[in-house]
């Protein structure tokens, strides 16, 4: 089994992935269907940090280019491709913890609760 970890800004500040979210009603005549409400984060290849743990990882924006990724006016993709690339590990940490968070009835502190060391 593969060893789950707990990833933060060392500071323990939050941080945002790109996402995308779209709502879709169909093309049918039957307008008593509910919308499709769909939603993705968007990845790209790993940074250091990452890297010894998986090849990709989510696309972490930085703070200054929340307003660019969140503006519906814009859909030049030469303004938004600059941002689909790997966070700098610098900041980050990457904590070894237990399985217990692999189970997703498991809500609790002990998701990210580090691995003893001893």
């Amino acid at each position: 089994m593969k060893q789950p970890y707990f990833i933060r800004r060392s500071d323990d500040a939050p941080f945002a992935f790109a996402g995308l979210w779209e709502t879709w009603r169909g093309t049918d005549a039957d307008s008593s269907n509910p919308p499709l409400e769909t939603c993705t984060i968007l990845t790209t290849t790993a940074n250091d940090l990452m890297r010894p743990l998986h090849d990709r990882m989510p696309v972490i924006l930085h703070d200054v280019d929340f307003d660019l990724w969140l503006d519906p006016a814009v859909s030049d993709r030469d303004k938004l491709t600059p941002l689909l690339v790997p966070y700098e590990g610098d900041g980050f940490v990457a904590t070894p913890v237990s399985t217990h968070v692999n189970n997703v009835r498991h809500d609790d502190p002990q998701c990210v609760q580090p691995l003893d060391s001893t």
